[in-house]
């Protein structure tokens, strides 16, 4: 016999968990721990309490709960499916019908502020009056990810999609002319998954150039299991069938969902690339792109570290379901009940926090992606450019293919106006450097992805970035979107709108180019094709100074053009060759109107602030007030160094890419860029280092060319007074 119900929590009624106040379940939160003992419901919230569901969450609960959990009271709050319109709404809303999935409990703070302890999800039995009226609305998770029930889920999804949501036609490189159909050209090669009843094994079909049909593409990790591939050896045979018993886990359950989501294709890159073919490699990993652009479905193996683990991962036993009374319209509907449970670790649901996200290939897959479907370790996620919602209801964080998209048609759209020499609207310079800055975010995130080849660094985003670039209307090189030969000032013939769109040019290039690395970099050999001011000449985690956003640009240009042909890289670089196109020449940029001084390492000081012990206060003597405002410290952290002069003032700080300070030996430069300023008032110049390079720019022997070895801030206004402006060249 399950035990009763504690007199506190046999009074919830779902009426109550939606007023304005919600439902005190507790005087005093204290007692928690003591009637989990005896009440099913109490248990489940305390153990909630012990339970780290939030991301930003890196510390033991244990200390927190101690905290927050005094004598204070503990009040239940529904949690309808979608939020309230009005993010500043303090209070949760009642609406009709309730459309419930959760209960949150919260206890004040010293601030006055509530805060959530405990996400509790709820949900009724499918069939009942309670998810009929849509007075409840969550749903259990299910035991089985290959369960019908499940694909059951699955395809309402997609057929809701594909029937509904129009803005899930709409491609990044057509961010006008959302797709008419869903039907695409089929890529090189496809896996033929045969009949939905798997009647056919699978083979590996090579299509007519101009065939088209709906298919399924496949994001996984290889892992260090192996896996089955397609080489030189065995392309004829996999074309006559690939056996189903031979393939992964991953895979077998991939041709399944296809299978029943009524697709006859599969795209899965170890089995539709030949692997140890480098030409066929580089043509179809610069397509990769399209074909997850193009697929009608992404098939995620999000929880799967290797071809082991499968999309219908089996699932840990679930919390027990505490059974409440069932009210609907204010009134206790017999016989029936609602439940309450908690939602899954979010060691186990977190997209970015599994196998598969922690590996760079997926920034493109799933941002290319039209719709994906996330097999975790705790539940399905589905995510398309319209909707995200889990298998449970419980809430997803927005994700990155669904903002991205719409930014970049606003970019499209601003900077159309912008040209056309047309009265801009308010938001069209915003727009523009919104874009950009939130590129730079995904950049970062990118970054921070792991590579199982260094060479691959420049290759695992390309498919995004053309995609964009079409879109767009810009050139992308070497991480970065620039005008190409033709300028937006060019292309109108007013004065003003020239030069405020000049101005726009130089700020959008500075965002991209004043990178910096978060932690130890390196500039690997199979990656020397790659300019020095470009974030893909570096392998580990980098971020961008957030002052240039809003900061005075103090050059006249910023241009990019191609330079002289580098050598070709090592014989040892997979994949690479020197005939890759969009790394066969090395690229400048060329600062025009800039200015240059020397520094002296010997005569300067470089210390780490954090080393040194200075106090916090002592910050602000080496850096602006700018890079507080932005969170630019924090996200340097310990990579920053100091800058004092031979008397030791301070003069500003610097973040070397390579994390050491250049050698004595080695002449250090500083390239002056724009300026931040507060309240009308200087807050520092934002500035490159630099080293002379080996060659000349442009063949001209007058002109010195250098590579680029940091960034920071320089704090002294009158530093550069006595260096003439010059064209620096950045190889």
């Amino acid at each position: 016999m399950e035990p009763e119900l504690c007199f506190d929590c046999a009074g919830i009624t779902l009426d109550a968990l939606c007023g304005p106040d919600g439902y005190r379940h507790l005087q005093n939160a204290q007692t928690i721990s003591a009637s989990a003992a005896r009440c099913p419901l109490c248990d489940l919230i305390w153990k909630g309490m012990n339970q780290n569901r939030t991301e930003s969450s890196t510390v033991d609960r244990a200390p927190r709960i101690a905290e927050f959990v005094g004598p204070k009271p503990l009040t239940l709050f529904g949690v309808p499916i979608q939020p309230p319109s009005d993010s500043d709404v303090a209070e949760p809303q009642r609406v009709d019908p309730l459309m419930l999935i959760g209960i949150d409990a919260h206890i004040p703070l010293p601030s006055g502020d509530d805060r959530d302890i405990v996400n509790l999800s709820l949900f009724a039995k499918h069939g009942s009056k309670a998810e009929a009226s849509q007075t409840v609305l969550g749903r259990p998770l299910l035991q089985d990810a290959g369960s019908e029930e499940a694909f059951n889920l699955l395809q309402g999804w997609h057929q809701t999609c594909v029937a509904n949501h129009s803005e899930c036609r709409r491609l990044f490189s057509t961010l006008d002319m959302p797709a008419s159909d869903e039907v695409s050209r089929l890529p090189t090669r496809v896996l033929d998954v045969g009949p939905p009843d798997g009647s056919a094994e699978p083979r590996l079909y090579i299509p007519d150039p101009s065939s088209s049909a709906g298919y399924a593409a496949l994001s996984h990790c290889w892992g260090k299991t192996q896996i089955l591939t397609t080489r030189r050896g065995n392309i004829n045979h996999h074309r006559e069938h690939v056996p189903f018993s031979a393939l992964s886990r991953t895979f077998q359950d991939a041709v399944i969902v296809t299978r029943r989501l009524g697709l006859r294709y599969l795209w899965i890159d170890s089995l539709c690339i030949v692997q140890d073919d480098a030409a066929d490699w580089q043509r179809e990993s610069m397509k990769m792109g399209r074909i997850y652009q193009d697929a009608a479905i992404t098939i995620a193996a999000t929880g799967a570290k290797d071809g082991t683990g499968g999309c219908f991962i089996p699932r840990s036993t679930p919390w027990p379901q505490v059974a409440l009374p069932c009210w609907v319209n204010g009134s206790p509907v017999l016989g029936e009940s609602v439940y309450v449970t908690l939602f899954p670790d979010e060691d186990v649901t977190s997209l970015t926090k599994a196998p598969l996200g922690g590996r760079a290939w997926i920034t493109q897959e799933w941002m290319l992606s039209r719709r994906t479907i996330h097999y975790t370790r705790a539940r399905m996620i589905w995510a398309c450019r319209s909707a995200l919602e889990a298998e449970d209801r419980d809430a997803v964080a927005q994700m990155d293919e669904q903002w991205l998209i719409k930014m970049a048609g606003s970019f499209k759209a601003a900077k159309g106006r912008l040209v056309q020499g047309a009265a801009p609207e308010s938001s069209d310079l915003e727009d523009t450097v919104d874009f950009i800055a939130n590129w730079n975010a995904l950049v970062s995130t990118y970054t921070s992805r792991d590579l199982t080849f260094a060479s691959d660094k420049p290759v695992a985003i390309i498919g995004l970035a053309s995609e964009i670039q079409r879109g767009i209307g810009e050139t992308y090189t070497a991480g970065l979107f620039h005008h190409g030969a033709e300028s937006w000032a060019a292309a109108t013939t007013t004065p003003e709108p020239a030069s405020r769109l000049a101005t726009t040019e130089i700020q959008l290039l500075m965002m991209q180019l004043l990178w910096f690395p978060k932690v130890t970099v390196t500039r690997p050999s199979v990656l020397q094709d790659q300019p020095s001011w470009a974030w893909t000449s570096t392998m580990g985690a980098i971020w961008f100074h957030g002052p240039v956003q809003t900061s005075k640009p103090l050059v006249d240009s910023i241009r990019v053009h191609p330079g002289p042909s580098p050598a070709p890289p090592p014989e040892t670089a997979p994949h690479i060759t020197s005939t890759t196109p969009y790394i066969a020449a090395s690229w400048l940029v060329v600062l025009g109107g800039a200015k240059v001084k020397p520094l002296g390492v010997t005569s300067h000081g470089f210390s780490s602030p954090y080393q040194s012990g200075a106090a916090f206060v002592d910050l602000f003597r080496f850096q602006s007030r700018s890079m507080y405002l932005v969170g630019g410290a924090a996200v340097s952290s310990q990579r920053v160094l100091h800058i004092t002069d031979a008397d030791a003032n301070p003069v500003g700080w610097v973040v070397f890419d390579l994390g050491a300070v250049p050698p004595p030996a080695q002449a250090l430069y500083v390239a002056r860029v724009s300026e931040n300023e507060i309240a009308d008032r200087f807050d520092g110049f934002n500035v490159m280092f630099l080293a002379e390079s080996a060659g000349s720019a442009d063949g001209d022997s007058d002109r010195r060319g250098f590579t680029r070895v940091g960034v920071g801030e320089i704090l002294m206004a009158g530093w550069f007074d006595s260096v003439e402006a010059e064209d620096v060249f950045l190889f």
